[in-house]
């Protein structure tokens, strides 16, 4: 149904957004690691005394994720970003004049998406909605990477880490 097309474009928008915030986040932190090989565990703001002795010194690192899904190692993914997702969902629709499920069905038909009478499908809702965040964070990654093009109207948005505090 139409609600469960929604319900797993917006899920799979926000890990993927979330995915890359926190990765973004992570690698951005400036690790200093100090002459015994412990980590200063401070970030690249605010270093001083021995840890900005070491980061003077160029002897630090930042976390790194080369190919790792981000999707399958990022911790769970929070409610403001399954939000912020809904909101790329109704911007979405708004912007082509039409309904995920009418979005859908154009994407199927350009795909050439046929079920076993004949009929087109629509195209999955979840691929959709994690390549559509993606080309709308501006990650480089568009739908029509891997899939025929027709009309469509993607949203720039922000979407930012923010640090839960526990």
């Amino acid at each position: 149904m139409w609600y469960e097309a929604k319900r797993e474009f917006i899920e799979a928008a926000a890990r993927v957004m979330w995915a890359g915030a926190w990765a973004d986040w992570q690698e951005s932190r400036c690790a200093v690691v100090m002459p015994d090989g412990q980590p200063c565990g401070r970030d690249q703001e605010g270093i001083d005394g021995d840890c900005a002795d070491a980061f003077e010194s160029h002897d630090f690192k930042g976390a790194s994720f080369s190919g790792q899904e981000l999707t399958e190692i990022a911790p769970p993914t929070p409610q403001y970003a399954l939000y912020e997702a809904a909101g790329l969902l109704a911007r979405l629709e708004v912007a082509n004049g039409a309904g995920l499920a009418a979005i859908l069905a154009k994407a199927g038909e350009a795909d050439d998406l046929r079920n076993t009478i004949g009929q087109f499908m629509q195209a999955d809702a979840s691929a959709f909605g994690s390549d559509i965040a993606l080309q709308a964070v501006g990650h480089g990654v568009s739908w029509f990477d891997d899939h025929a093009k027709f009309e469509l109207k993607v949203p720039s948005i922000e979407f930012e880490y923010i640090e839960e505090e526990e």
